[in-house]
């Protein structure tokens, strides 16, 4: 006999009562309501009914881990019910559950086009939450609807709507919206410029778009104003005040080299050798070739660490340094060299750097590193070793993404044989 199944739901009510100066006091009541019939045999007096007690299946703490299979078993027959399952997904959708969310989110989804005339009946009665939870959704199956709820939202007073409303229509390369795209961009539009727009892949005109972005490099953009960000708590390290950083990655990402000369006012916004936002302009502009950063680098290797300005993004001015140091070492610069190698106290990062810029002259460091304990320096000393030389060593029988020990003693080999050869 199947073992029964015992669910509970959290039913929460919130009562709230004016407190005669604007405040409010809320008291919450809870109680447990099990279902000790199995879902999966039990008969169900309407199709709602089922959908719920199958949507139930999911709330399981264990519904991801160790009752997968029911899990499956519930989502295959919720898919299965088409239509009649749609009332109850749409509902769970909204539940703060996460796990029963995103199931609902998929398997309506994966009911596809029948689901359409449900959730077109329920839409008007849906608020603006509950109803950009269904715009993945509506992207997939019915897309014109979604496309004008998104561009209604364009004109909306919430910032963080508008927000979501230009990641659905620059996603999609909605054409009705590209103007406004560039206006925002150009910070001509009649709403605050939303940060959303700041793509790292072309939208509608590659070049077009870079020229924008490059522009709002410039210290009087709205991108340096911090005037595209949703006014919300931000979180220090990840949420700069200084949008120019998400303008970064997406030059970066787009390999905009003819931005380089433009990233170089940035990175001394604080002076020069302070390395401003240096963590993410020095790798550009070593990637990108760009000799000219090349006093700059100097610069910032010369000043005290404790002087720079690198900016909120994770790296401190020593390890603004150490960047400045492999970049020109990469332009070709031998004091970026000198600079790592005197390095005493980050192994990793200068093996690292030793693998991607050395030469010949490196071999035998690279060689007494591979039996360093540390397993980064291990695999940078077999990536070096193979760029240096163009030898391919690999210890299994198809090459690893990853070099191993094993590689690393078949390195040791080749060596000593390299050794005997000139003696």
């Amino acid at each position: 006999m199947r073992q029964l199944i015992v669910f509970s739901i959290a039913i929460v009510h919130c009562l709230a009562a004016n407190d005669g100066a604007g405040g409010q006091e809320r008291a919450k009541k809870s109680a447990e309501v099990r279902l000790d019939k199995d879902p999966f045999s039990m008969k169900f007096p309407t199709a709602d009914a089922k959908a719920a007690a199958l949507i139930e299946v999911f709330r399981d703490p264990e519904a991801g881990g160790q009752k997968l299979d029911l899990t499956v078993r519930a989502y295959d027959i919720l898919v299965g019910m088409g239509t009649d399952a749609v009332p109850k997904l749409v509902e769970g959708i909204h539940d703060s559950n996460h796990y029963v969310s995103s199931q609902c989110i998929q398997a309506l989804s994966d009911i596809g086009q029948p689901a359409v005339v449900a959730v077109r009946a329920r839409w008007p009665k849906l608020n603006d939450a509950e109803r950009w939870r269904l715009m993945e959704f509506l992207g997939k199956h019915d897309y014109d609807r979604g496309a004008d709820y998104a561009l209604d939202c364009l004109k909306s007073t919430d910032e963080e709507i508008r927000r979501k409303a230009w990641r659905y229509l620059l996603r999609h390369k909605e054409k009705r919206v590209k103007e406004e795209f560039f206006r925002n961009l150009e910070g001509k539009c009649e709403f605050p410029p939303c940060y959303a727009v700041i793509r790292d892949e072309p939208v509608f005109e590659a070049q077009r778009e870079e020229e924008l972005l490059i522009a709002l490099l410039d210290k009087n953009s709205w991108a340096a104003q911090d005037r595209g960000f949703p006014k919300r708590q931000k979180l220090v390290q990840f949420m700069p005040n200084d949008e120019r950083y998400f303008v970064l990655l997406a030059l970066q990402a787009r390999n905009a080299k003819k931005a380089a000369p433009a990233l170089m006012p940035v990175l001394q916004a604080h002076g020069p050798g302070r390395g401003y936002m240096g963590a993410l302009i020095i790798p550009m502009l070593a990637d990108w070739g760009y000799k000219e950063a090349i006093p700059e680098l100097q610069k910032i290797l010369s000043i005290d660490a404790r002087e720079m300005r690198p900016g909120p993004y994770g790296y401190t001015g020593t390890g603004v340094k150490k960047l400045a140091a492999r970049a020109l070492w990469q332009l070709g610069h031998e004091a970026g060299r000198q600079y790592l190698l005197a390095l005493d106290d980050s192994k990793a990062f200068v093996a690292k750097s030793v693998a991607r810029c050395g030469d010949k002259r490196d071999i035998p460091l690279l060689v007494s590193w591979l039996d360093d304990p540390n397993g980064d320096v291990v695999e940078s000393a077999c990536q070096g070793l193979a760029r240096i030389t163009g030898v391919n060593i690999h210890a299994g029988k198809k090459p690893e993404p990853k070099s191993s020990r094993a590689d690393a003693i078949l390195w040791k080999k080749w060596y000593a044989n390299q050794q005997s050869r000139r003696d």
